[in-house]
């Protein structure tokens, strides 16, 4: 015990990982945290457990937050942190900082359920799941329409900077569209969309969006990320001369 004391005293940053089981969780962050004393900062990698139904149970829970690394972990260079209520806004900036010198992404999203990426693959998960039951395509199609027109445009692009890119305009008629002809209110636009139109900021055509163009050199940005979509296709060996 002494040794588990000594180690989890010394150390910077210690993370739990235990199975999704919140007594279990709550036992092993109590018996860490006690152990550990109260320098330490303490995170759940939990994917579905809020920080604030666990930090009770964390001595000190001011050190205490949420730093959920998506699989596979060792690869994955996204870790979603989500501090809570009790969260003392300086260890959020120390962990962050950490985990950017190891070399991973870290993200901070509000403790509400799903984080950020867990909440949008839901959603898009289903639909394939739809898809293949409705008839609209097998199996394998939606997985290659995923693979090679969705998942490639998302490395290059961000989801936001995406609707920027095309127009939230666009987005917003054919989501309407859509709600309407599946009969599903799920596809609608968000009323953040029908404001930015209402205010002018559609994306690119008028340099202000979820993001700020002002001031950018917009064809340079353009040609930014072209050239890094370009330079990856060339990389997953896709660009093919015709077949003659």
């Amino acid at each position: 015990m002494q040794d588990a004391k000594d180690a989890l005293s010394s150390a910077t940053a210690i993370f739990e990982a235990l199975p999704e089981i919140l007594d279990i969780k709550r036992q092993a962050l109590a018996r860490a945290s006690e152990l550990a004393g109260p320098s330490p900062i303490i995170a759940s990698t939990t994917s579905t457990i809020l920080v604030d139904d666990i930090s009770s149970a964390v001595l000190h829970p001011e050190r205490f937050l949420n730093a959920h690394w998506l699989n596979p972990a060792y690869l994955m260079p996204l870790v979603e942190m989500s501090p809570g209520k009790q969260t003392d806004p300086a260890v959020t900036v120390r962990l962050k900082a950490l985990l950017q010198a190891i070399g991973k992404m870290p993200v901070i999203c509000a403790a509400k359920p799903g984080y950020i990426v867990p909440r949008i693959q839901t959603l898009a998960m289903n639909e394939a799941a739809r898809m293949v039951e409705q008839g609209v395509a097998s199996a394998d199609d939606v997985d290659t329409a995923t693979k090679y027109g969705i998942g490639l445009r998302f490395a290059v692009l961000g989801m936001l900077e995406f609707i920027d890119w095309g127009g939230g305009d666009i987005l917003f008629y054919a989501g309407n569209d859509l709600a309407k002809e599946l009969n599903s209110p799920c596809y609608a636009s968000p009323e953040i969309i029908r404001r930015n139109m209402t205010e002018g900021r559609i994306g690119l055509k008028t340099k202000q969006g979820f993001l700020n163009y002002e001031g950018m050199d917009i064809n340079a940005y353009r040609d930014k990320r072209l050239k890094a979509f370009v330079a990856m296709l060339h990389f997953l060996d896709l660009v093919k001369p015709p077949a003659v």
